[in-house]
């Protein structure tokens, strides 16, 4: 996991402190904001109540972690749980008296919310199948930690011009991560040596454009180089005035590709002569455990029609991956602590957030296929519907967010009924995904059929 900086503790007090001037006039609203939004407090559409997001790079928590979140919901009386569609995860309706002693307690467990928003290194999203797809060039996972260790210790992670997001696939020819955000890492392997292809610049917000190329291949070694370069560009020369041009890519606009890249490599090669800047990634440690209890037998068509559909073979002989979906990544702590308890008999390396903010247990051995199979469905989760209707996903939108105009999930709620009640082949077209925004309404969808 990564690691809490030495700071964070006193950053949390400093929050604190905040808030009981607020409580007691002494300074105004504003002033609160700028400090608990890169905190990783959102204010929701009740009064006085706010949202803490939890980083999970690259939607990695244990079990223990999981629990300890939905202990920490309960004990606040939040409303839910939600699960982001930046693998991270998020305690809603918290009342603010209760938001800085929960961050102190996720701290004890080795979670922070600190850069879950405002003008920060955010979640690092990274492709879910690192560490089991043969597909892999290597395993992104072990980088993307160190990488927000790293970064999150620097306070210049923290005062950019704009947010900042960096993702990472598992290879160049299935990118899509990489492609669409502000810097994006392809795992590369040349001459035996590990790196990246790398872009910088990416989004899909307004005006979107894909990342430039920066590096056909960065050494592994020059990684952590290669965003503080990122961060050092985007600070000179990002739009501190006008938050609507404040991304990465309107630097690329302004100055033009051949102009912004010359910059960005100045900043690059600047530091070359840092040693300290080297980067290296230890392997993550891995619990593996067979369960105690033992391992039932379901025959059973629907068991069957749900490993056809959700559950893959990993590159570890005898290891199953599956995808576990949460309509609209949401549920109550009872659940996601069922779901800590459960998991937590096969080890520690078992959960990862997905981007279609569903979960994917990982590391089980094939005969306990029907004990997490019957496990999810008594849960009450849709764990029968076909995948389509499973991969619809939206933004939290006005039932929750101030900055919401729209209703996003409300739409996805009717679409999947009309899906559902109709007469069509749902497993023919598992790879369709779509999209919708809660602010402008738009949507997107992505297919692969190859």
């Amino acid at each position: 996991m990564y690691k809490i900086p030495s700071t964070l503790r006193g950053d949390i007090e400093y929050t604190e402190s905040l808030i009981q001037k607020f409580k007691a006039g002494e300074i105004k609203a504003a002033q609160l904001k700028s400090n608990r939004v890169p905190m990783g407090i959102y204010k929701q559409r009740k009064n006085n109540h706010f949202m803490l997001r939890i980083r999970c790079t690259g939607g990695l928590i244990t079990p223990a972690q999981l629990k300890r979140v939905a202990q920490i919901a309960r004990k606040d009386y939040a409303s839910h749980i939600h699960i982001t569609t930046r693998q991270e995860i998020q305690i809603h309706n918290v009342d603010i008296v209760d938001a800085t002693p929960s961050l102190l307690e996720l701290a004890k467990v080795g979670l922070a919310t600190q850069g879950g928003g405002g003008n920060t290194i955010r979640n690092m999203l990274v492709n879910d199948l690192g560490g089991i797809s043969d597909k892999e060039v290597f395993d992104p996972y072990p980088d993307a930690i160190e990488l927000t260790s790293r970064l999150i210790a620097e306070k210049d992670s923290f005062t950019m011009p704009r947010k900042l997001k960096i993702a990472f696939d598992i290879n160049e020819k299935d990118a899509n991560f990489s492609l669409v955000n502000d810097f994006g890492l392809q795992p590369k392997v040349v001459d035996g040596q590990r790196g990246f292809k790398a872009f910088l610049g990416g989004s899909v917000a307004t005006n979107p454009h894909l990342g430039w190329k920066v590096f056909d291949f960065l050494p592994e070694k020059d990684l952590f180089r290669a965003l503080k370069a990122a961060k050092n560009f985007f600070n000179k020369y990002g739009n501190r005035k006008n938050r609507h041009k404040a991304r990465i890519r309107y630097i690329f606009y302004k100055y033009g590709e051949e102009e912004a890249l010359r910059k960005y490599q100045e900043e690059f090669d600047a530091l070359k002569g840092d040693p300290s800047l080297d980067f290296t990634a230890s392997p993550l440690p891995t619990e593996r455990k067979t369960p105690s209890f033992a391992p039932i037998i379901d025959e059973s068509k629907e068991f069957l029609t749900w490993k056809r559909r959700y559950a893959r073979e990993q590159k570890q002989k005898g290891l199953f991956y599956a995808d576990i979906p949460f309509l609209h990544g949401n549920n109550t702590a009872d659940v996601f602590e069922a779901v800590a308890d459960f998991l937590s008999a096969f080890g520690s390396d078992v959960i990862r957030f997905t981007p279609r903010q569903g979960l994917q247990i990982r590391n089980i051995p094939e005969a306990y296929l029907p004990n997490a199979y019957q496990f999810f469905r008594g849960l009450g989760l849709h764990v029968d519907d076909p995948v389509i209707v499973s991969a619809l996903t939206s933004c939290t939108g006005a039932d929750t967010c101030r900055l919401g105009i729209c209703l996003p999930k409300g739409a996805i709620k009717a679409i999947r009924r009309r899906l559902l009640d109709s007469h069509l082949d749902l497993d023919k077209i598992p790879d369709f995904q779509l999209n919708i925004n809660g602010c402008r309404f738009i949507g997107y969808v992505h297919c692969d059929y190859s």
